[in-house]
């Protein structure tokens, strides 16, 4: 029993201690991620690192789009599609007094 509260304790602190750090470098990561920062380096002529990360960004978004099969997501729909005309399906949760109509959520 004691040694499930240390290790609980010690994720508290490890937790906390992120919290912290990620607290304090937020000024440093927002101004790295600004586009802004690209603007002005684009406009005296230099690639910056905030300029690659969104490109490398941007190429493993396309690299994973192209790399997921299009029967895959369609079966997925397909599937969500078949469970909601049953009456089972995930978001079911969003009908109130059993009412069917969902408009209200779009």
């Amino acid at each position: 029993m004691h040694t499930s509260w240390t290790k609980i304790e010690t994720r508290q602190k490890i937790r906390k201690g992120l919290i912290l750090l990620s607290f304090f470098l937020f000024p440093a990561i927002f101004y790295y991620l600004s586009p802004v920062l690209i603007i002005q380096a684009s406009s005296k002529g230099i690639i910056n690192g905030s300029f690659i990360l969104f490109l490398l960004m941007f190429i493993i978004n396309q690299s994973i789009i192209v790399w997921t099969p299009w029967s895959e997501s369609t079966a997925v729909r397909a599937e969500l599609v078949e469970a909601w005309a049953a009456g089972n399906a995930p978001f079911d949760k969003l009908r109130v007094n059993g009412d069917n109509n969902l408009t209200e959520y779009v």
